[in-house]
């Protein structure tokens, strides 16, 4: 089986695909009874637009890190497999550590999330580093507008956190992007 199909296979049995498959009205009803729980404020939340936040961020499952497909590495690492990789790794920061274990985990799950927008822009390209930022900054805003202001605002704010290296959590979480 090719890549692609392999790809499109996956597709069909994802949830989140699943649920873009069936009618506007269903895929609605269903997502907003799933997220009435305490865990999400459902008046904050537009179901639609969540789906949609997932749709994006579901494409990260089935696009390469570019860097080792342009070397020819067979097998290589997807972009959403290198996220939770580093997620991961930050349950193995010690409880005497100073860094936040949790914001950690955050950081490494937003710090790729441009990519399901602008794909996995390397060197190679030859995008200058203020143009591949201001095109990764634009992809952020679009994403995280799908989740309301709150939700929308603290994710943005963990990737520019990330993006600048401000704390040492940042800093930490960077170091594991280049392992």
């Amino acid at each position: 089986m090719e890549a692609r199909e392999q790809r499109e296979a996956t597709r069909n049995v994802c949830p989140i695909s699943k649920a873009l498959k069936t009618s506007e009205h269903d895929r609605v009803h269903e997502f907003s009874v799933r997220v009435a729980s305490p865990l999400f404020s459902v008046e904050a939340l537009n179901p639609e637009s969540v789906l949609k936040f997932m749709d994006l961020v579901n494409n990260l499952k089935h696009s390469s890190r570019r860097g080792w497909s342009l070397l020819n590495v067979e097998n290589h690492e997807q972009i959403a497999g290198h996220m939770y990789a580093m997620g991961m790794m930050t349950f193995l920061i010690g409880d005497e550590s100073n860094l936040d274990r949790f914001k950690c985990l955050q950081l490494a799950l937003v710090h790729d999330l441009a990519e399901c927008i602008v794909g996995d822009i390397t060197p190679h390209d030859n995008i200058p580093e203020d143009k591949k930022h201001a095109l990764e900054d634009k992809a952020m805003k679009e994403i995280t507008s799908h989740l309301g202001e709150d939700i929308g605002t603290m994710i943005y704010k963990l990737y520019k956190e990330y993006e600048a290296k401000e704390t040492p959590e940042a800093i930490f979480v960077k170091d594991l992007g280049e392992l």
